[in-house]
């Protein structure tokens, strides 16, 4: 990873720049080696919470029923966000909709950025005010 980023980094254009580079957290060894990746300069983290909650409990693709309220969900969630402060770096939650619940634990654990399907932005908008509202209250 430490390679890769170098290289990525090193390559001259004609106006350079330093390429921003982030990680996806899909699989639980995202999650459990986290600091590492961190480690090397990642500039930003994002919790694919459809890919993450449903390995997390052994479910295939194909099947929709996902507990996303689990205490095992839930505390994968509350890691990468704890982690990403102590490294000083944004983090992004994605997910087509998000219970208000978990919205909440999100926003209390200091979630950088959220991001929704398209059909429930203003629905999700909502929410995150109502949740502001309690936490920040």
């Amino acid at each position: 990873m430490a390679d890769l980023k170098v290289k990525f980094c090193s390559v001259t254009f004609e106006n350079p720049f330093i390429l921003p580079s982030g990680i996806i957290t899909e699989i639980p060894a995202h999650v459990i080696e986290l600091e590492r990746f961190l480690s090397v300069g990642v500039d930003g983290v994002c919790i694919n919470a459809n890919n993450l909650s449903r390995l997390l409990r052994g479910i295939d693709n194909n099947e929709y029923v996902v507990d996303e309220q689990s205490e095992a969900t839930l505390w994968t969630y509350e890691k990468i966000i704890k982690v990403s402060h102590q490294y000083n770096i944004p983090s992004c939650f994605y997910k087509d909709s998000i219970y208000p619940e978990v919205l909440q634990k999100l926003i209390h654990l200091g979630i950088t950025s959220i991001s929704v399907a398209p059909q429930v932005i203003g629905k999700t908008r909502k929410l995150i005010s109502e949740a502001e509202k309690k936490i920040f209250a």
